[in-house]
């Protein structure tokens, strides 16, 4: 298992939650923290506390404008893109020959976590730097 830290976490957190948000788009879309804890215990480790830190992460990418939380609770997760979620997941940067979504989705789906992890902070810079939202 690999030893991840609490950035490494939220980058991989934030790409399930966006990529499969992506997917659900305009439907709101619901998970159940304790699904993605159990799909996905490697990124959790024993000293994290899947909900807490999931439902954390959520509530800072709705802070930040990248979803809509529509009713997320400890043990649901209810929550829909914004524009600005939206279009910085389709957008494809020069560095990629896919979009954000295309290559996040493709990276989740592999268990490839260290590339999640680099895609993420890429995203968000993205975002940042073009103004998106």
């Amino acid at each position: 298992m690999a030893d991840y830290t609490n950035i490494d976490r939220f980058n991989i957190i934030t790409a399930v939650l966006l990529e499969e948000a992506y997917e659900a788009f305009p439907i709101h879309h619901v998970i159940e923290v304790t699904n993605l804890a159990a799909e996905r215990p490697e990124i959790f480790g024993d000293e994290c506390d899947p909900g807490e830190f999931t439902y954390a992460t959520l509530a800072w990418l709705a802070e930040e404008g990248f979803v809509r939380d529509k009713g997320s609770d400890e043990s649901y997760l209810a929550y829909t893109l914004s524009l600005k979620g939206f279009t910085a997941l389709s957008r494809t940067p020069d560095s990629l020959e896919k979009s954000f979504h295309q290559k996040l989705k493709g990276k989740i789906t592999d268990g490839s976590w260290d590339a999640v992890r680099s895609i993420v902070p890429e995203l968000l810079r993205t975002a940042l730097l073009n103004g998106i939202g």
